[in-house]
């Protein structure tokens, strides 16, 4: 990687998007495209002006930075949430819990404990190490100031529950988002 190195606390989007290897390998191996600010039809956020569409994931879901900092996902079936607080928070929980989606999955509802159940049972899975490499974390951890956290599931859960900081995105048709909290728990559809 050619790149310099970057403190997490000074992160934005310009100075990601300003480096290109970064945003090779969190396209690459963590399923973050980075990108411009994309202008979308298919969503709206009434509350928010001035937020930044500026990740998309292979299923078609937009990651979008709003003004207070936060991250919110929109995945493409209907669900929207904000999912860590800052973007270095974000780019942590991409790289170090790219399963993280799955846990929201399997959250039962959005209870803690299944997540926290997921979260074991995704880590262990012998595909990780292909699928995102030590190595390439290591090196992103790196580049990006971050310290790994020893588990995400609690975090996650804790940003996801808090309603008063989840804004309110619409379809087209004027149809409000649902949670990202999936009704499954790992005894439903073992990992």
């Amino acid at each position: 990687l050619h790149y310099s190195p970057m403190h997490a606390n000074t992160i934005t989007l310009e100075a990601l998007r300003s480096t290109p290897a970064i945003c090779q390998l969190l396209g690459q191996y963590f399923d973050v495209e980075i990108g411009p600010h994309y202008a979308e039809d298919w969503y709206r956020i009434p509350d928010e002006d001035g937020y930044d569409s500026f990740g998309a994931e292979g299923a078609g879901g937009r990651y979008i930075q709003l003004q207070s900092g936060k991250v919110l996902f929109i995945d493409s079936e209907g669900s929207a949430g904000v999912v860590a607080e800052t973007l270095v928070e974000y780019l942590s929980l991409a790289i170090n819990a790219a399963y993280w989606a799955s846990m929201l999955h399997y959250s039962a509802g959005g209870q803690l404990a299944p997540m926290q159940t997921a979260e074991r049972l995704l880590q262990s899975m012998a595909c990780n190490e292909e699928d995102w490499p030590v190595a390439i974390r290591q090196s992103l951890n790196q580049a990006l100031g971050i310290t790994p956290l020893s588990s995400y599931a609690d975090r996650l859960h804790h940003v996801v529950c808090n309603h008063a900081a989840q804004p309110l995105v619409l379809a087209p048709d004027g149809y409000a988002y649902d949670k990202l909290f999936g009704d499954f728990q790992p005894s439903d559809n073992p990992i």
